[in-house]
């Protein structure tokens, strides 16, 4: 069996399990932190959290985090456009889809990669303090699944996209001394 059927494979049997668990039940653990996923949203959580509990450095905090939250968006968008892979639902009518139907590319997740690089910047930024925002961003990344927009796969590459765009983005405007 080829790598690529392998992934199809996992990636159906994946998403089938958790369309199967759907229930308004569980709607309140599985479906609505998809919404911390969001541009806007998880910058101004971080913009917040650095404006009231850090005095050092503030601004240039605040600096890095929206730019790695910008690049993240950003590059998210393009590789949509990049691979234009074609969300569950659109392949199988049949999919109950929480929330609303998005008609861009599923590759990556934007949700998973704004996540990920959030909890990326909160770790970088706060080196030991903040490592528990990656179960978060797994969180949100699960919750794409869940409600019928996504694959596992773009999850992960949601994932490698966000630490990835972060971390250059640490890398290249980031002047912390410790």
């Amino acid at each position: 069996m080829a790598i690529k059927e392998l992934l199809l494979n996992f990636d159906k049997t994946v998403f089938f399990y958790f369309q199967n668990l759907q229930s308004p039940k569980l709607y309140y653990f599985l479906a609505w932190p998809t919404r911390f996923g969001e541009t806007l949203l998880a910058e101004t959580i971080l913009v917040f959290g650095i404006l009231i509990f850090d005095k050092a450095k503030r601004l240039e905090k605040i600096a890095v985090s929206s730019a790695g939250i910008l690049i993240t968006h950003w590059a998210s968008i393009y590789l949509k456009a990049l691979f234009h892979r074609p969300r569950p639902f659109q392949i199988w009518p049949q999919i109950h889809v929480i929330y609303g139907k998005p008609f861009n590319g599923a590759l990556p997740s934007g949700h998973t990669s704004i996540a990920f690089a959030a909890a990326f910047l909160a770790d970088y930024l706060y080196p030991g303090k903040m490592r528990w925002t990656y179960a978060v961003a797994a969180w949100i990344g699960i919750t794409r699944i869940y409600i019928g927009v996504h694959y596992p796969t773009d999850i992960l590459a949601g994932a490698v996209t966000g630490i990835a765009c972060a971390a250059l983005t640490c890398k290249l405007i980031w002047r912390h001394n410790t």
